[in-house]
Formats: C-alpha cells, structure tokens, sequence
C-alpha cells in the first residue's frame, strides 16, 4: 500500500475526476479528459501502473484491494479526499476488480463522488457470464451456444459440445487471479476437456468455468462497440469498429482495430443495453459466425475499453461526453461525426501477435503491412505524453518476474 506525499485537492473551477485501475485503459482514460484541461487522480493496486506516469494524473496512491485492510485503507482515503473537494469528484473504474470494490461501495462513496449506478446487483448482470447469457436469450440475443459446468455433468457435457470449444470464466477478475493473461483456451477432444477441466480444477476455479463452441471467422469479423448511456438509458456518442489482431491470436484482448462505422453492430448493442436500462461507459463485443452468418454477442464490458483512444481519434470523445452528463452539463453528441477509417495500435503486445499470427499462417508481409498502413493512435505512446511508453517496458519486466517468484511458491 502507499500514498502520495499529500491527498490534497486541488480546488479548480471543474470538478475533478479520480480514476480507479491505471492500466493501458486507465492511460486512455487519463488522456481522453485530462486534454480537455480537467485534473485527473489516479488510483492503482500496482505502484508502476502506466497510468501513473503520465503528465496528465496526480498519483493518489496504490492500494493492493485483493487484501481487506487495503481496500478498507482506499475507502477511507477516498472518502476523505471526496470531502475536502469544493465539488464532487466524478469517479471511474477500468477494471472489473475496481468496478466490485466500487459497486460494493456503491451508498458510501455516492455521498462524496458522482458516477452511474453501480450496485452489486447491477454488476452481476454483466460480469456474471452465466447470468448475462441468461438475460441475452430473455431477450433475444444470439449468442454462442454455451454450457455452465456442474459436476454430475461434466462427462456428458464433453460428449456432447461440439469441437474445437473454449473454456472462459464465468467472472474474469476471479480467473485473472490463477490464469493472468490467459482470457480462455481451446479444447479439441473429449479427452482434453476432462484434462483440461481437471487441471482448473486444481486451481479452485471448478466452479468459475464455462464452455461455449467457438465462433468460427477470422479476426476482422470481432466487432466492437462503444458508448456512454445517460441515466435514461440514452447514448449520447456511439463508436463502432472491429480488431484486425488479437493477442493471443485465437481468444485474446485487442492489439490492432480500426474503426468504422456500422449501423448494424450499433442497433444489436444499443437494443440490448437498453433493455438492461443501463447507465455508464461500456464495451461491446460481437462476432459473425461464418456458419450460420449471424452476429453473435460474445460480452459487455460495464467500463471504457483500452481502445477508447480509437473512439477519441475517430472524433468521438465518449470519455469527455460522459464527464459533462455526470455532471450536469450539456453533451452536443450529435454534433459530432465518427470518422471512419482510424487505427488504434498497442505496439509493445502487438509485435507477439503478429510472431503468432505468422505462424499459425494468418499473416505474411503484405497483410502485415497493409494492416499497419493509416493514421493511428498508440496505446500507450503520445507525442504530448511520452514518459508512460518510456515506463511501460519496465512495468512489464516487473510483471513477469512476480509471476516467475509466485510460480515458484
């Protein structure tokens, strides 16, 4: 756990924002607001977060959450910093574990701070896959077909899913804890789903696990979503766009998108979200099975993307529209126009991606060149912002060697 050398708060004209989570995606977060001249407050479980680094965020300090007195130590701190401010800071969540500590939270922090409805129940809706999945066929939302474990039912659960399938969590944050980096795996045989399904069971995700028969298509054929719903469950902005790579290759987070608009994705996802009368950022993502051609949601994320500087590039600052509706003011997002045609890359994961994509005979030199060919916006590199890409690297060092040390104990 650490601080700051002082909590102090700086009593601008605007109100402040404080952000939970300051990885690439609270960078982004970061950046989005803190060029529309707001000060911005960052909040991490990591002392080297990226976030951390950027000219743009005044550190409050690191909390480890994961531990009780922690969390209860960045509840206090929050709450005194929310009570020294002249106006109510508006506050953000990245992550899914910031979003659990938030939504638990949700009545106390509410007193000092502005942000969307987040209770316990709300989240449940959207990091519970089980209960997400149940909600999508309520209300008529294609999804892959998808079965929920139960030990009785384990053996004809493998005889009868069709292959290749994939293991994922049912709650992320949980599964990140045991398997960091690794969002899901495929199974190709009946034989390795009992392997592979006794080996999480040795790490006490038995209960965490879902199956789900993969969407067949390649990786342009992911498309994403993003938006930020008012209190009436209206979108004021809206980007649309898809991923050209992915890390690791075949089930992974983001490495390379392009951004472009499409009414379809925008319609599905805008349906959905409305039914679940949801307020706040979000990200969306679908994928066309070339089976049967139809566009099946995979997940919503209930916080900004890592991409979000893409839906900024493009001319949609989802980020700076939610700030002005959290606080009352006036968001012109019809004034604004998406512009198609933008690139968002994450350099430092995308040089692996494009080894593995090379491999697996899903790329070669021509294809590799025309996907980088554009303008592009960095994940983590800014020319008015260059000290996180400098940071980054070490951070990533830093990462791998706690790992190392926690696989040996």
């Amino acid at each position: 756990m650490g601080y700051s050398q002082s909590m102090k708060t700086d009593n601008s004209r605007k109100n402040q924002v404080v952000v939970l989570g300051l990885c690439p995606t609270g960078l982004a977060v970061i950046r989005a607001l803190g060029r529309k001249e707001i000060a911005v407050n960052g909040v991490d479980k990591d002392r080297w977060a990226v976030g951390f680094f950027s000219r743009y965020c005044k550190k409050l300090g690191h909390f480890d959450i994961d531990k009780q007195s922690e969390a209860a130590a960045l509840l206090q701190s929050l709450i005194e910093y929310g009570r020294k401010a002249s106006k109510k800071p508006v506050l953000l969540a990245t992550s899914d574990d910031f979003l659990v500590f938030l939504a638990k939270h949700n009545e106390t922090l509410r007193e000092f701070y502005i942000f969307p409805e987040i209770t316990e129940e709300v989240l449940d809706n959207f990091l519970n896959k089980k209960r997400f999945y149940q909600i999508c066929s309520r209300n008529g939302v294609v999804t892959p077909r998808t079965f929920f474990l139960e030990k009785d039912r384990i053996n004809s659960i493998a005889n009868e899913v069709s292959y290749p399938c994939i293991f994922k969590p049912i709650y992320t944050h949980i599964w990140d804890r045991k398997l960091k980096g690794l969002k899901a795996f495929m199974v190709n045989s009946p034989s390795e789903f009992i392997e592979r399904y006794n080996m999480v069971k040795t790490l006490g995700l038995s209960n965490n696990i879902m199956v789900q028969e993969v969407v067949e298509g390649p990786t342009e054929e992911i498309y994403i979503f993003a938006a930020y719903f008012d209190k009436n469950s209206k979108p004021l902005g809206i980007f649309t766009g898809r991923k050209l790579r992915q890390y690791p290759p075949d089930f992974g987070n983001t490495t390379l998108a392009e951004g472009f608009v499409c009414e379809e994705i925008s319609s599905k996802a805008i349906d959905i979200l409305t039914k679940m009368k949801y307020h706040g950022l979000c990200d969306v993502e679908f994928k066309r099975d070339r089976k049967d051609n139809k566009l099946k949601i995979i997940e919503i994320n209930p916080r900004p993307g890592r991409w979000y500087s893409l839906a900024e590039e493009s001319g949609i600052n989802l980020l700076y529209n939610a700030y002005l509706d959290l606080i009352g003011e006036k968001v012109d997002s019809q004034d604004h126009v998406m512009e198609s045609g933008k690139k968002w890359v994450f350099w430092e994961r995308d040089i692996f991606t494009v080894i593995g994509y090379i491999n697996k005979k899903m790329l070669d030199a021509s294809g590799y060149y025309k996907s980088i060919n554009g303008k592009k916006v960095n994940a983590i590199y800014a020319k008015d912002d260059k000290l996180p890409a400098l940071i980054y690297p070490f951070n990533q060092i830093l990462m791998l060697l706690k790992r190392k040390l926690l696989c040996a104990n």
